[in-house]
């Protein structure tokens, strides 16, 4: 984790707390790794804690984990495995372990974890919230600091807002980047992350008019007018919307959202032939893209021409043979084209990607149901119920394939009686041809 997750300055951060703090953070980042803290001690500089760790099914392994903040030398490593006899060892540091230290660790068996492994942890069991709001605090410093038109402030305005937005504390980033802007306003950056900050909060409004800003003060910029185009879609202003995509594509002909978010919006307004020749655009440059194929694929399909959407779907299951969406609607459309035993193979394809999608086997069981396969189709049901008990009409329909009645396939072979019996005698009635049956057996 590099310097551009702010690893390092979180670092710094952990380095400045106060012990009682720090070990309180150290305590519940134990807890979630399912240590039970027994006792702790200082040694030197360093800190000595005794604790189990809890394997679910597992009998509790004994271990001794050093602390400290700042570098670890390899007699320190060496002070916490002369602690006691038939025990595992992990030492935790803020800082990066050097190679000798690593070297030493591994001989002895010790588990080192150190600088941005630490922050890595700290970040996964959600507990960097309280560090990173000091952080924060310190690159912005004092709440009533006046704001001087200097580059470094600039840069930790926008870092400090950047890093509020990725952990969505979306006040906070709002807050920093006006504060950027006051601080330049003719900031597209810091009007770009208030834009995309008020996406998140869903105020479209207000996020398409950060955008106008933006491209104010950076007209050429495409992914501002994407932003744009999304926001005025959110907004259904559509005749607009096409012209933000028009404009970055003009921009670079070859930006490849922009075509397929124009031709999914001209999909939407039924404009089915511009909507393809969107999709064209991109699939000259990019023939496997699986999501445009399928896409395309759609768009035939409303314009009725069921054949050619079906080997779309087929280029592009073939493209991503996982892209589920294409898989799906290449199912819809065959049953639709009433070819029954085609979307039962189909259906078995994603199933042997997705085995365990209940959805899935009920469609399956609905065909088998219909092509009167009744063992396949009880399967199927079954299979549902399995995965899902509370499946809606799962048990029903399990019930119905379980009552379908198959008419028997057989020979002349099975039933000597063809041509002898009496209409309703037995055997007439098994072999399912009745009135018909001396007919069939002359053939």
């Amino acid at each position: 984790m590099g310097s551009g997750d702010g690893a390092e300055a979180l670092v710094e951060q952990l380095n400045e707390m106060g012990d009682s703090e720090f070990r309180e953070l150290f305590s519940k980042l134990l807890e979630e790794m399912d240590f039970n803290v027994k006792s702790s001690r200082r040694s030197g500089d360093h800190l000595l804690v005794e604790a189990e760790k809890r394997t679910p099914g597992e009998e509790a392994l004994e271990y001794v984990v050093g602390l400290k903040r700042g570098s670890v030398q390899p007699e320190e490593i060496q002070d916490l495995v002369h602690q006691k006899k038939d025990f595992n060892g992990m030492f935790v540091s803020t800082e990066d372990f050097s190679r000798e230290a690593l070297n030493y660790g591994d001989a002895m068996d010790v588990d080192l974890i150190g600088g941005s492994d630490l922050i890595g942890l700290l970040r996964e069991f959600s507990l960097l919230g309280d560090v990173q709001r000091k952080r924060d605090a310190g690159l912005l410093g004092e709440e009533g600091a006046r704001f001087l038109p200097s580059v470094g402030e600039l840069e930790n305005l926008m870092e400090a807002g950047v890093s509020a937005l990725k952990r969505v504390d979306l006040e906070t980033a709002l807050n920093y980047s006006n504060r950027a802007i006051l601080l330049k306003p003719n900031y597209d950056p810091a009007w770009t992350l208030k834009a995309r900050t008020l996406e998140r909060m869903d105020e479209w409004d207000l996020a398409l008019d950060a955008y106008k800003q933006a491209l104010m003060c950076n007209i050429g910029d495409v992914e501002l007018w994407l932003g744009l185009g999304t926001s005025l879609y959110k907004l259904e202003r559509h005749d607009e919307e096409l012209e933000a995509y028009d404009q970055a594509i003009s921009i670079n002909e070859n930006y490849t959202q922009a075509w397929l978010n124009k031709g999914a919006t001209l999909h939407e307004l039924k404009r089915y032939e511009e909507a393809i020749k969107a999709y064209d655009h991109v699939l000259k440059k990019d023939p496997k893209n699986a999501e445009i194929l399928s896409n395309k694929a759609l768009a035939l399909k409303a314009t009725g021409d069921s054949e050619k959407a079906l080997t779309f779907y087929e280029r592009a299951t073939e493209a991503d043979p996982e892209f589920m969406d294409a898989r799906k609607n290449k199912v819809i459309l065959l049953e639709e084209m009433g070819k029954k035993n085609k979307v039962a193979k189909e259906l078995d394809k994603i199933l042997k990607i997705r085995p365990a999608n209940a959805e899935m086997w009920f469609y399956k069981g609905s065909i088998q149901l219909d092509l009167k396969q009744k063992k396949q189709a009880v399967a199927a049901f079954e299979k549902v119920i399995e995965l899902d008990p509370k499946f809606k009409n799962a048990k029903k329909m399990l019930n119905k394939a379980k009552r379908l009645r198959v008419k028997k396939k057989i020979n002349k072979d099975d039933y000597p009686c063809f041509g002898d019996h009496e209409e309703g005698e037995e055997g007439c009635e098994e072999c399912g041809v009745q009135n018909e049956c001396k007919e069939n057996t002359k053939k």
